[in-house]
């Protein structure tokens, strides 16, 4: 079962080399789409720096692509993208290119906060970038997840189409977050749930579970958005500073813990970890995909 590993192009190499015993692949965020929808970004320099890490322990690197490089534009930056068959040929040839000569192992295709008129398109754009990928290359679109099979064309992903021509991680996580009432970041009756929906149409052997390595805070009294997103080690040092002891739910395979002014804390750990690398491989699926690394504990080894 293969485990990928994300980071951003500022997470520190070092920490790609600790947690290089425990993963397969390094997905490196590290490109978006212009905001006109019709070109990429070129990989950084610290993009280019985990690439090279990842390879110097023995792991493959895919270039991650996304939609979120100024906020509040990523569904405006989708549909110019998918819904223009020139900006997809244009951005499919670059992101190529880029595989090509700089030596990424394969590519992932993050385009999220999708229209139901995306769904079409996103699917030309993952069959094109399938067509001219070197055989090599390893190939797999980001899907949100739900466990209402009949939301995902509403979401924007025709699932059946994009299961036979690349590998979906199913991003199970943000079931709760500050837009939210407190609870667990990426529960197990959630994801089983969203896994056993999406296994209707996507094959269970391509079918990866992108599971939280993170949690998030909600403040008492706070409105929409005053949380924000902690690592786990951020959490228990919290609790620690509260002298509150953290409480494992077991029904969500999680941590939770209310602090002395009333700020609940949810968030996913190595034990979290765990579980879901069982559910994974109970269920046959591809593998896990782990956001993200920078904020993870240390993952068991393989």
């Amino acid at each position: 079962m293969q485990v990928t590993g994300y980071a951003t192009d500022w997470t520190p190499p070092s920490t790609i080399d600790a947690q290089a015993p425990a993963l397969t692949i390094v997905g490196v965020d590290g490109v978006d789409v212009s905001l006109a929808g019709n070109d990429v970004a070129t990989p950084s320099s610290g993009a280019l720096q985990l690439l090279a890490t990842a390879h110097a322990d023995g792991l493959r690197a895919e270039l991650l692509v996304g939609n979120s490089a100024i906020t509040g534009t990523a569904t405006a930056v989708a549909t110019r993208l998918l819904t223009s068959s020139s900006n997809r040929a244009h951005v499919a040839a670059k992101l190529v290119r880029l595989v090509w000569s700089q030596g990424w192992d394969g590519l992932t295709v993050d385009i999220e906060a999708l229209a139901p008129r995306d769904a079409p398109g996103l699917v030309a754009f993952v069959a094109r970038l399938h067509k001219l990928l070197p055989r090599r290359a390893q190939l797999a679109v980001d899907v949100s997840a739900t466990p209402t099979l009949a939301e995902y064309p509403a979401i924007g992903y025709h699932l059946r189409s994009l299961g036979s021509i690349a590998d979906v991680v199913l991003m199970a996580y943000d079931e709760s977050g500050p837009w939210s009432a407190p609870g667990p970041i990426g529960g197990l009756p959630w994801q089983r749930a969203s896994v056993a929906a999406v296994r209707h149409l996507v094959p269970a052997r391509h079918l990866v579970l992108g599971v939280a390595a993170y949690g998030f805070t909600w403040p008492r009294g706070a409105r929409v958005h005053d949380g924000v997103a902690v690592t786990a080690k951020q959490a228990r040092r919290l609790a620690a500073l509260n002298h509150k002891r953290p409480r494992w739910i077991a029904s969500q395979g999680e941590w939770t813990v209310r602090l002395r002014d009333g700020t609940v804390l949810w968030w996913a750990d190595v034990r979290s970890y765990k579980l879901r690398r069982i559910m994974a491989s109970h269920d046959g699926l591809a593998g896990l995909a782990v956001w993200q690394l920078a904020s993870s504990d240390q993952l068991p080894k393989r």
